[in-house]
């Protein structure tokens, strides 16, 4: 399943330490896994409501798992470096994110290095949440 293997890639990089760069090569992770395999990893993106409860409570739990990883991230990015965030709650930094990165693969038309892109789209959004003096 792709939540599986996404959680083994996001799992790898715990061992980044700096909280900053971690979350920056998880959704660059994240993101490279839609554009280089979007066939497999693209039923990320559908919408659940329409499975069976049994699988729909086994995505949500996996992706729930995928959230808390980053969370905890961006948490500690916090904690160690109080003013680099921007003033905003964690859970809605998460989500403004995480649904960026999954719009990539919506309007992606695979005429672009997707490691290129990735980077870009990456540093875009790492830019866009600190705070900048």
């Amino acid at each position: 399943m792709a939540y599986e293997q996404f959680l083994e890639e996001l799992e790898k990089l715990r061992a980044v330490g700096d909280p900053a760069r971690r979350l920056e090569r998880m959704l660059e992770a994240h993101l490279q896994l839609f554009l280089h395999d979007f066939p497999s990893f693209g039923s990320v993106l559908l919408s659940i409501r329409f499975l069976p409860p049994e699988y729909r409570q086994r995505i949500v739990a996996l992706r729930n798992r995928v959230e808390v990883l980053y969370l905890s991230c961006i948490q500690e990015w916090r904690q160690i470096s109080p003013e680099a965030l921007l003033d905003m709650d964690d859970q809605l930094l998460l989500r403004v994110l995480l649904s960026s990165v999954n719009a990539v693969p919506h309007w992606w038309k695979g005429d672009r290095d997707p490691q290129t892109t990735a980077k870009q789209v990456i540093a875009v959004l790492m830019n866009s949440i600190q705070k900048h003096q």
